[in-house]
């Protein structure tokens, strides 16, 4: 099959759903296995094979799966098992090879899936993408089209942005297409758009934490959502009330920081960000902004000690360096603070 390159693939999957399958409302052909074979030491092989494969025993299973195979080539799902072993196992030239031999004969989404789900676990990202593009131009389902555009996040986010656009159009009430096409969206900088969606994926799943937890990683909400996202930290925290995250992430919706809005509550921020660090306590980010907080109060020694927990657990941001070099010098250590800032200069001069 002639490889479509990735910026064309949306316009690739639109023109297979309207003159394809889709069209006609037929599901993905699935894998047509040839007749059966029907001696017992091949299902005995196969059987023990793919049970081991299920028990995460992928080199143990290999030699039998590998008879299964050598017996009857024609059997699709010994084939893709062997490709599933050979992978686990390390062996990914072997599993690249019996699977464009089954594919060949077979060309089918689900092999096309594995071997980019084999090559990602490796890091090859390029070959990775390639074969969960075969997979999304095959059967454009709700998972290749997701598993395309993630694979593209590293390497082409600008392709990424446009298969997550096409999946969301396509599928506009998928969580995690929304959630894709957030994270594509932060990642070429449009982080109002980026917020936007990650919410709308919390309105689809109310009950589920990831929306919210990549909000929180881009620090920001627009200010006409942070009412509701307040609203939505709030009940999830009831829901997930361990969640040291969660409560980091709510206390900065109601500081004001990610929205540019003045505190209400900052006596009641100071509590969560304190209990964040008692159930995270390696959680840099908790004790910076506690940092601040007790800085904003005028309490420099607190801050002193929060920003020296931040530059422990965080010892490669440079922000903590530079903070905490100020709460030296606040606190009357001239010499401390001189070695932070020669810390934070070094580590600005490398991000440049």
């Amino acid at each position: 099959m002639k490889k479509i390159p990735f910026a064309h693939l949306a316009a690739a999957v639109i023109l297979l759903a309207v003159t394809g399958m889709q069209a006609s409302g037929a599901q993905a052909p699935s894998p047509q296995a040839k007749p059966p074979c029907n001696s017992a030491s091949f299902g005995e092989n196969y059987q023990l094979g793919a049970k081991l494969l299920h028990q995460e025993m992928a080199i143990d299973a290999v030699p039998y799966l590998e008879t299964a195979h050598q017996m009857c080539p024609s059997d699709y799902s010994a084939g893709r098992d062997l490709v599933i072993a050979y992978g686990k196992s390390g062996s990914m030239q072997k599993a690249a090879t019996i699977a464009q031999e089954i594919l060949s004969h077979n060309d089918v989404a689900e092999l096309h899936s594995l071997l980019g789900e084999l090559y990602a676990e490796r890091g090859d990202l390029r070959p990775a993408a390639e074969q969960y593009q075969q997979a999304a131009q095959l059967d454009p389902s709700e998972d290749n089209i997701f598993d395309f555009g993630t694979s593209l996040l590293r390497f082409a986010g600008d392709s990424a942005l446009r298969i997550f656009r096409f999946g969301v159009e396509k599928y506009p009430n998928s969580e995690k297409m929304h959630l894709g096409l957030g994270s594509a969206l932060y990642e070429q900088g449009l982080i109002d758009e980026a917020v936007t969606e990650a919410y709308k994926a919390s309105e689809i799943n109310p009950t589920d934490a990831e929306p919210l937890e990549l909000l929180g990683k881009m620090g920001y909400i627009p200010p006409p959502l942070t009412s509701a996202v307040i609203q939505r930290l709030s009940a999830l925290c009831k829901l997930y009330p361990h969640n040291a995250r969660l409560v980091y992430y709510y206390a900065m919706a109601l500081s004001g920081r990610w929205s540019n809005l003045p505190a209400t509550e900052s006596s009641r921020v100071l509590e969560m960000l304190k209990t964040a660090t008692e159930m995270d306590p390696a959680f840099a980010e908790a004790y910076f902004q506690l940092g601040q907080t007790y800085q904003e109060q005028d309490r420099p020694v607190d801050a002193l000690l929060s920003y020296q927990q931040a530059v422990k657990f965080g010892p490669q941001q440079e922000s903590y360096h530079y903070r905490l070099a100020l709460a030296y010098k606040k606190c009357g250590h001239a010499e401390e603070s001189h070695r932070e800032m020669q810390i934070y200069q070094k580590l600005h001069s490398k991000a440049k």
